[in-house]
Formats: C-alpha cells, sequence, structure tokens
C-alpha cells in the first residue's frame, strides 16, 4: 500500500491561519535586543539579551532604562562584580539551573572547599546587588540541598563568614545558613567551655556572635529543627526580597587574615 502524500484534508481558511500564526510566532531570542555588561576590575565582556537580564533583575530593569550614557549606548558595568559569579548568574537566566564549574568539591581537599564557599558568598552578594531575589534563592537552595545530600561537608572559613556579614546587613538567607551550619553541624561538647567560645568567635563580625548564641538558645530549647534533614526544610533560608539597599560597600579580603586562635 502506498503512502498519501497529500496534505490532510483542513479548509483552507485554516490553513492559512495555522501558517500565518507560525510565520508570525515571537520567539524567545527573536529580535532581542543586546547589551554589553563589563564585570569586574579585569573588565570582563558579556553580550547578554536585554529583556533576559531585565526580567531577572529590577538593577538591569532600572540601569537598562535609565538616561545615562553608559544606558544610551547599551552598556552596564559592574566594576565590583566577579565575572565567574556572574557567567553563573547568565547561565540561571537563560536555564534556571545552577551550575559550578567544580561541584561537587573534593571532600579531602581544604582548598577545594575554601573556593567553594568563596564562589557560593560571591554569587550571593551578586544576587544582593542586582535585587534579584529568585537568583538569591536559588543560591541558598544550592546550598542548602549540597549540604543536605552530605555533598559539601566543610564549613565555611572566617574570611567567608566575614565577607557575607560585613557585605549584608539584616536577617539574610546566608548569614542563617552560616549560622545553622555551626549550630547544627557541632559537636555540643564545642560550646561547653569558655575558651571554646573564644577560640571559634575570635575575629568573627560581631553580629554573628548574636545570631549564634539566639540559635544555640533557641535548639537548647528544642525551638527549633536541624533545617539541613532535607531539600525542603532548607527553604527556610530563602528572602523574601534582596536589594542592594541591602549590601554595603564591598570588603577587599584578599590580603586579610584570620587571627591566629589562642592570641
Amino acid at each position: 500500500m502506498g503512502v498519501s502524500l497529500r496534505r490532510p484534508s483542513v479548509s483552507s481558511e485554516s490553513y492559512r491561519s495555522f501558517v500565518h500564526d507560525r510565520l508570525t510566532k515571537s520567539f524567545r531570542y527573536q529580535n532581542n535586543t543586546t547589551i554589553r555588561v563589563i564585570v569586574g576590575s579585569a573588565e570582563a565582556s558579556f553580550n547578554v539579551h536585554k529583556n533576559f537580564v531585565c526580567n531577572a533583575s529590577p538593577f538591569f530593569e532600572g540601569a537598562c532604562n535609565s538616561l545615562f550614557k553608559e544606558a544610551l549606548n547599551d552598556e552596564v558595568y559592574l566594576p565590583d562584580a566577579d565575572p565567574e559569579a556572574f557567567d553563573i548568574f547568565m547561565e540561571w537566566v537563560y536555564t534556571k539551573r545552577i551550575r559550578l564549574p567544580r561541584h561537587p568539591p573534593d571532600k579531602g581537599s581544604k582548598e577545594d572547599g575554601d573556593a567553594w564557599w568563596i564562589l557560593l558568598a560571591k554569587m550571593y552578594l551578586l544576587a544582593h546587588y542586582l535585587q534579584s531575589t529568585s537568583f538569591g534563592n536559588a543560591v541558598t537552595d544550592f546550598v542548602g540541598r549540597s549540604i543536605s545530600r552530605k555533598q559539601v561537608i566543610q564549613n565555611p572559613q572566617c574570611d567567608v563568614i566575614d565577607l557575607v556579614y560585613n557585605s549584608t546587613i539584616g536577617d539574610c538567607g546566608l548569614r542563617r545558613i552560616f549560622v545553622a551550619l555551626t549550630v547544627w553541624r557541632t559537636m555540643p561538647a564545642c560550646w561547653e567551655e569558655e575558651s571554646n567560645w573564644r577560640s571559634h568567635l575570635r575575629g568573627l563580625p560581631a553580629e554573628y556572635s548574636h545570631d549564634l548564641v539566639i540559635k544555640l538558645q533557641r535548639k537548647n530549647h528544642e525551638l527549633e529543627k536541624d533545617p539541613f534533614l532535607n531539600e525542603r526544610t532548607c527553604q527556610v533560608f530563602w528572602d523574601t526580597e534582596l536589594g542592594c539597599q541591602a549590601v554595603k560597600p564591598a570588603v577587599n579580603t584578599e590580603n586579610q587574615a584570620c587571627p591566629p586562635v589562642g592570641k
């Protein structure tokens, strides 16, 4: 039996309507203006779709529709942002997925663990600056999942805690993760002696110490449960709203070292 190659029997009007809809359909990347984003002190250049970044970030929405010379030239400068963090942000804008160049980090490598936490902190601070609450919550989700799945077993070092606390204001998701990690992933014996407290808190922000004491008291009185039990419980770290008004001036921690314990 031969195969019929005839067009399906439809009315000419319906067929014309079908063809018209296909030809006039607006695709996501069709006629979408691009802008140039210059990131970091090295001025890494990114060409991105304007509508996409404006939908993901109120900062870009304002920057791209202002009367400043840069906006008129379709250029946006982010001199204090990290190019790698911005690259991950842009992939999230297009795919709604976070992919790190090295994940999970090698559990036996302190260097890998430190680099992982530093990059995640820079991503979260970028979300603050760009006022992208959805991206910020995606970052805290990623951290929470990594911890609950035991893909990351190393706690953030004091330079990362210091960076986040000195670059943000008030209660925010990554601050809460740092405190919760210390409370729920540290043996109770670590808090029995005053000397242990001093050793752990030496060189860290006073706000972190304050937050830690409150959380330890709530744990001791059984007012809270381990937030890293599963991925769903990690939603307690979500932020309601992120904005550049909640970010302090950037702190350069490259040449800062934590004071030696016991001195």
